[in-house]
């Protein structure tokens, strides 16, 4: 029975772990194909850049630019604060699944 229980609170752990290593495996590959598209909207602007006459149209182009990035960026911190909560929520898991693990050793010995 001792030795059951040992093995379920690991599976349970190494899932957990699992889990959260899928999820940053996940986030990593998104931030690739999200900094690939913004190169790609960049550079194809460059041409755009190039050919302005006016100073006018210039700020226009830099204004375009800023949002792109701002929103880069944005979607960049939103999945960020993201994994982060669910990491945290995660680890939080593991602490109290330790914690009550090891008082039913505790309290069944006594």
């Amino acid at each position: 029975m001792h030795d059951e229980r040992v093995e379920r609170h690991i599976h349970g752990v190494q899932e957990t772990l699992e889990q959260t290593d899928t999820d940053y495996r996940r986030m990593l590959n998104e931030f690739s194909k999200s900094i690939l598209t913004y190169k790609d909207d960049i550079f194809g602007l460059e041409q755009v850049f190039v050919n302005a006459t006016t100073s006018g149209r210039l700020l226009s182009l830099q204004d375009r630019l800023t949002k792109k990035r701002d929103t880069f960026m944005e979607n960049v911190r939103v999945s960020l604060r993201t994994f982060r909560k669910r990491f945290d929520d995660a680890m939080q898991y593991l602490r109290q699944a330790n914690v009550k693990f090891r008082k039913s050793f505790k309290y069944e010995y006594y």
